[in-house]
């Protein structure tokens, strides 16, 4: 799939808009894949505010490290320290993902929802803040 981590980054920083196909004949040497001309308008602001861009990246990189593994075995073997199972779960329930998610069936609003909990864990507040606003649909 082409849905991975750099497809996050640039749809938290642009607008993307798919332009056009380029054939792999255009190039020399021939490559074996076609391309794609995109053009990205940035962002004023991000259309998700994540609590620390830096946390963010480290847990989308984290999130599509192993991608024939589910989100879960990526996030607990990325942040053993700071994530238990039943944390997870926790997490899980109120973002609705289900147990055998995996990051490529993660939209931009579940990463910056995923970081803004995994935030509260890590300064000792509850998983799942009250005001967090969930208004996306099953994964």
């Amino acid at each position: 799939s082409a849905y991975g981590a750099v497809s996050v980054f640039f749809q938290y920083h642009a607008q993307l808009r798919h332009l056009l196909e380029v054939s792999r004949q255009a190039f020399t040497p021939v490559p074996a894949v076609d391309s794609s001309v995109i053009m990205m308008q940035p962002f004023a602001t991000p259309p998700y505010l994540a609590p620390d861009e830096r946390w963010l990246f480290r847990l989308v990189k984290s999130a599509f490290a192993h991608r024939r593994k589910t989100l879960r075995a990526n996030l607990l073997a990325a942040f053993p320290q700071t994530l238990t199972r039943t944390m997870l779960a926790e997490i899980y329930t109120a973002l609705t993902l289900t147990e055998h998610a995996r990051a490529q069936e993660l939209t931009l609003q579940h990463f910056v929802h995923l970081a803004q909990a995994l935030a509260h864990l890590s300064t000792g507040m509850p998983a799942v803040p009250q005001d967090m606003n969930l208004d996306e649909g099953v994964c």
